[in-house]
């Protein structure tokens, strides 16, 4: 019963990509995205949390991955994705975006470059080049109580935009959307 009566909020964040600057740390690390060979490449080792069948979702889902290297290793890599984004990127919650918007969906940081604050130099990069290819609004999903993800979203330069409230599992949940989040794609007819 547990289960099937699942209830779980969800914050979404959102930003203007045009009002990103180009992030003026560190540049000892290469930043570029990552096609299907490097994402196997990198799959290879279990240390960068990354499921061998990833690369496949770059050409089917529309997905991307910009990451930032040390050398042949990694570092930190940010996942977005565009058009319609299944449940299984948004903690359950299906939604479309506007051709304008991208959604950053995983994002993971190696845990021997943590603490450095490498998340946020590779996430504004990542949002910098999400504009020059014609992207003006970034989404996130933040779960209740993850206050680690609120400040690195913060310090990114997105903002809270309201909650979502969902009782139960899939698409038969019932959802409740603050106003401002039905602009960010959600809750709209077509979800």
């Amino acid at each position: 019963m547990r289960r099937m009566a699942r209830l779980q909020f969800v914050q979404v964040w959102a930003c203007d990509l045009r009002t990103i600057a180009e992030p003026c740390g560190d540049h000892t690390y290469e930043f570029r995205p990552f096609d299907a060979d490097d994402l196997c490449r990198l799959a290879a080792d279990p240390a960068n949390d990354l499921p061998s069948e990833v690369a496949l979702q770059l050409a089917d889902d529309g997905h991307q991955c910009f990451g930032a290297l040390d050398g042949p290793n990694l570092v930190c890599y940010v996942w977005c994705a565009q058009r319609n984004i299944s449940p299984e990127h948004t903690m359950g919650i299906p939604f479309s975006l506007p051709a304008d918007a991208c959604y950053l969906f995983k994002a993971f940081t190696v845990p021997a470059y943590r603490g450095r604050r490498l998340y946020n130099l590779t996430a504004r990069r990542t949002m910098v080049e999400l504009c020059r290819l014609g992207k003006t609004r970034g989404i996130a999903l933040i779960e209740y109580g993850n206050r680690a993800s609120m400040r690195s979203h913060d310090r990114i330069g997105m903002q809270p935009q309201g909650w979502i409230a969902s009782l139960g599992r899939g698409r038969r949940a019932c959802r409740w959307y603050a106003a401002a989040v039905r602009q960010c794609g959600f809750g709209n007819p077509l979800t």
